[in-house]
């Protein structure tokens, strides 16, 4: 399973534990600064970048939003959930 992890903070314990055993399972993991991400409506196709690529092929995001960016960890997270992406 491809497993994303929406953070602010790579290095942050909660982030590289979930890391660690997700891995440990099998899984491709992808750590991603939702704060550094922003979308794009092309032929009415949201698409969430981060980077300069476009976020694809994710079967699973794992939300870890701070408080003090809720509403833009939020929007980051709706436009991953209208992607079909289980959160």
């Amino acid at each position: 399973m491809k497993i994303a992890i929406l953070s602010k903070g790579p290095k942050n314990y909660s982030t590289k534990r979930l890391k660690e055993e997700a891995l440990a399972r099998g899984h491709e993991v992808r750590v991603i600064n939702y704060a550094k991400c922003y979308v794009t409506l092309e032929q009415g196709k949201p698409q969430v970048h981060y980077k300069g690529d476009t976020v694809k092929d994710v079967d699973v995001i794992i939300p870890r939003i701070s408080s003090s960016l809720t509403k833009y960890g939020s929007a980051m997270v709706r436009q991953f959930e209208m992607q079909n992406v289980v959160t």
